[in-house]
């Protein structure tokens, strides 16, 4: 949080100024540093109702919503096979932002997810979303199912909504098949606590669930960079994102799919809780 004075700028009454303090960190005073917000406030009000709410996403193609639960689910009535993908609508282009979803239901056998941005925040596809040529550009975490032919890692893709070139930036070792290696594909530069989460996740990947997990995504619009975490430890290398378009932005988006059914029938339908998505003030 960045350490600022502006007390006598507007009374805590003020719900828009308030916002403006949390969403850009101006919550303590320099030179005392206490809150300018009460911490119950912001635990209770600013948060919940600013930076954990769901109404901000647009749910796609069986993507189905509970905001009571703050939950990205599949629709019930939805056909057996499905890509649902729910996209924010509102924009990052400038400052840090963060995205971070915990997995309360996930059947490894037959889902997958991915945590990322795009830049076509319209887009309702049949396709995985963060691989359509219709999302132009994205940035993605994906974690694939069981026996997957597509290896689990960090994409980006640039489209222009006829084609595409799909890239996989960092491939990251999460043990979903028997016959992968036992050991984590060496990152450049990466440090022990790197290794250590993609152990951790290819460890509890391998059970049926990632139960509790938390998958957070850090964006930052000022560096135009990006990195991944799994409960709260890094996964491979920050790396650089081209900039977001002209008098456009980048929209944080959370894919998931796979077999409905089998996930019925092991009675673990998908279910993903939103934790935390920033936002960008604008005037």
């Amino acid at each position: 949080l960045k350490a600022v004075s502006c007390a006598s700028t507007c009374k805590m009454s003020d719900s828009s100024c308030a916002t403006e303090l949390l969403f850009f960190g101006y919550l303590r005073d320099s030179s005392s540093g206490r809150l300018h917000i009460h911490e119950d406030v912001i635990v209770h009000v600013c948060i919940p109702c600013y930076i954990q709410r769901t109404h901000y996403f647009l749910p796609c193609n069986g993507a189905q919503i509970n905001s009571e639960t703050n939950t990205f689910e599949v629709a019930p009535d939805h056909r057996r096979y499905y890509n649902a993908h729910c996209i924010s609508q509102i924009g990052w282009s400038r400052g840090m932002h963060s995205m971070s979803i915990k997995v309360l239901k996930h059947c490894r056998e037959s889902q997958g997810f991915s945590i990322g941005i795009l830049t076509n925040s319209k887009v309702c596809t049949d396709e995985w979303v963060l691989d359509s040529a219709a999302a132009h550009t994205t940035y993605q975490l994906y974690v694939g199912c069981k026996d997957d032919r597509n290896p689990s890692g960090i994409y980006g893709l640039s489209g222009d909504g006829c084609s595409k070139t799909l890239n996989c930036i960092q491939q990251i070792d999460l043990g979903l098949d028997e016959d992968e290696a036992d050991t984590v594909n060496p990152v450049d530069n990466a440090d022990t606590t790197d290794i250590d989460a993609e152990q951790k996740l290819k460890q509890e990947t391998q059970t049926e669930t990632l139960h509790e997990a938390s998958i957070t995504m850090h964006v930052d619009c000022d560096r135009w960079e990006m990195r991944f975490f799994y409960n709260e430890v890094q996964l491979g290398n920050s790396f650089k994102i081209k900039p977001g378009p002209m008098n456009g932005a980048y929209y944080a988006t959370f894919a998931y799919g796979g077999n409905a059914f089998i996930a019925s029938e092991k009675k673990v339908p998908a279910q993903y809780q939103l934790l935390l998505h920033t936002q960008e003030y604008r005037q």
